[in-house]
């Protein structure tokens, strides 16, 4: 694995030049807050938080001191859960809609930031949350409208939801995560304090990190007319995970290393908004409580990445992965993929994690997020969805 190819100042531009967040990286992100309130007169700030994290980490502790004398109320909304579903959010909405604040701050992994920016979205609609799945079904209600007053600091490093027009929720009645995908839910800012994520134990940080590689590899195959540019975005995010996360694993204390993981978290949410995650993801969102989101979609990747090198443009790429992934053809490339999972500790496939008619579940509910089949670095042809979808999940079982 070559570490040569990152190249600091060009995630610094790469941040300064990412045009639908404003990205404050270190040193001290959270003073910026204080900066807000007062240049924008804030009179009240939301702030939306998981059970845990904020607490384990200091953000909600630092940020109170910081604001301590601005003139501005700042409340609380605590206790969003993993996989939060429809109920949490409209927790959440309702609260929005009690107080009006000037902003909603999210603290927290990315539980904590897809919810934040749902119910925010929701409150400033109004009607039904599931109006709004799927792709920009509320700014083609809404054309011209604008929402954007989320700011988002991650406490993870992984879904790079700071940064995204993602938010995945869970739908408890259709049993999988409903997808919203609007521009309009993107954050205004997002600060990155890597020291936030030094509380994050052994799984929590090896889940997220995968996440983040699955997409900068899931965005750097999909084609795109500014692929010069996805490209060396892509090799900066996934040179950074693989020079760090071994660290961090033999190392959880070591700042340099946390702070290369949330970076390349950022950069892979950057990616996924302009080039989506395709198979792997698609596949992964009926499997939440059964097993972690990461590791589904990592697990996932390379039966999905086989598929994809039929297309003669994603084979030529996945070859430039060797950089980072060691092989001369598409299976030694994907062999050195896997034995970085394996670096990482893990060692069985997904049917180690989920059984069978879970996993064959996760074919039948696909088509609930049928639009993330439109796009794909191979064309999979709708009549033909569920079959080539089930041959992707066969040959997941058998990897390893």
């Amino acid at each position: 694995m070559n570490s040569d190819f990152i190249n600091e100042d060009l995630i610094f531009d790469f941040f300064e030049k990412y045009n639908d967040t404003i990205i404050i990286p270190e040193p001290s992100p959270l003073l910026s807050i204080q900066t807000l309130a007062i240049c924008e007169k804030l009179q009240r700030i939301l702030i939306v938080t998981g059970k845990k994290s904020h607490l384990a980490g200091g953000a909600l502790k630092k940020l109170n001191i910081i604001m301590d004398d601005v003139d501005c109320n700042i409340e609380l909304c605590d206790g969003t859960p993993p996989e939060p579903d429809i109920n949490d959010i409209k927790k959440i909405k309702n609260v929005i809609d009690n107080i009006f604040p000037d902003f909603v701050i999210a603290i927290g992994g990315g539980s904590v930031m897809d919810a934040a920016k749902a119910a925010y979205l929701w409150s400033q609609s109004g009607g039904d949350i599931r109006e709004y799945f799927g792709l920009n079904a509320f700014s083609e209600k809404n054309p011209g409208r604008k929402l954007k007053k989320v700011l988002c600091i991650p406490t993870t490093a992984g879904t790079g939801s700071e940064v995204t027009p993602y938010s995945n929720i869970v739908d408890r009645e259709a049993g999988v995560k409903k997808l919203i995908a609007d521009k309009e839910i993107i954050p205004s800012y997002a600060l990155l304090d890597p020291s936030l994520t030094l509380t994050c134990n052994r799984e929590i940080t090896v889940n997220c990190a995968l996440d983040a590689l699955c997409h900068s590899i899931e965005a750097y195959l999909q084609d795109s007319p500014e692929d010069a540019i996805y490209e060396e975005l892509a090799f900066t995010a996934i040179g950074l995970i693989c020079k760090s996360l071994p660290e961090v694993i033999s190392n959880p204390e070591s700042l340099i290393d946390r702070r290369n993981l949330l970076y390349a978290a950022c950069l892979g949410g950057m990616l996924i908004s302009r080039k989506p995650t395709g198979i792997p993801h698609l596949l992964s969102y009926s499997l939440y409580g059964k097993i972690a989101h990461g590791m589904a979609v990592a697990l996932l990747l390379p039966s999905a990445w086989r598929f994809y090198c039929e297309n003669r443009k994603v084979l030529e790429k996945t070859l430039r992965l060797k950089v980072y992934f060691s092989g001369n053809t598409v299976e030694e490339v994907i062999f050195s993929y896997k034995a970085f999972l394996r670096k990482c500790g893990i060692y069985k496939n997904i049917s180690a994690f989920v059984d069978d008619k879970a996993l064959e579940n996760a074919v039948n509910l696909a088509s609930e997020n049928k639009f993330k089949l439109r796009k794909l670095p191979r064309e999979i042809e709708e009549a033909r969805a569920e079959e080539q979808l089930c041959s992707i999940i066969q040959n997941a079982k058998t990897e390893f």
